[in-house]
């Protein structure tokens, strides 16, 4: 820290110290004096994730659920929400996950990254829609996987991995933007 102090005048900024995006753009703004600027941010926030959320609305009946998965070789993580895509996917778009997730989320407590599961047991925790994100890892699907009903009336959706590293707020509403297209599209085919 002392290092970057040298170079130019510098903020340590935790977002686990915030329970939401607009209190960390609130923070964000006091500490920058630009409290102005995080309230229009804030708004427009607010304005595109409540139309992407009803895009998703006008074509997905409630009650339907979605599951957020990375494959990799010999595991898959469950993503939550709050993380890797799960807080553009749960939070902002409002899609309901699984009972068997929603169960993981309630435990941690807020306190939860993603859960690894086996091959074996990826049935429990499927919706009736699956997102990947494909980091470009090499993985084969097992048999257990290619016969989910999910799999094979073609409900899963890939998302290219990378666009869902991040969880800033600019990261987090173009997530939600691009899910929310990839789903109409996949649900109006």
């Amino acid at each position: 820290m002392e290092q970057y102090k040298k170079i130019a005048p510098t903020i340590v900024f935790s977002t686990a110290s915030y329970d939401n995006v607009e209190a960390e753009i609130i923070a964000i703004g006091e500490m920058l004096n630009h409290q102005e600027d995080a309230k229009k941010f804030i708004v427009d926030y607010t304005a595109r994730a409540k139309v992407a959320e009803e895009k998703i609305k006008a074509v997905i009946p409630e009650g339907i659920t979605f599951s957020l998965f990375t494959l990799a070789e010999k595991e898959i993580a469950v993503i939550p929400s709050g993380n890797s895509g799960g807080e553009a996917m749960y939070d902002l778009l409002k899609l309901k996950a699984p009972t068997s997730i929603q169960k993981l989320i309630e435990d941690s407590n807020g306190d939860w990254q993603k859960q690894r599961i086996s091959w074996e047991i990826v049935g429990d925790y499927v919706g009736d829609y699956v997102g990947v994100l494909d980091y470009g890892q090499e993985y084969e699907t097992t048999f257990t996987w290619e016969n989910l009903d999910v799999v094979k009336n073609n409900k899963v959706i890939t998302f290219d991995g990378k666009y869902f590293f991040s969880a800033d707020p600019i990261s987090v509403i173009n997530q939600a933007e691009h899910m929310a297209e990839q789903i109409i599209k996949l649900v109006q085919k």
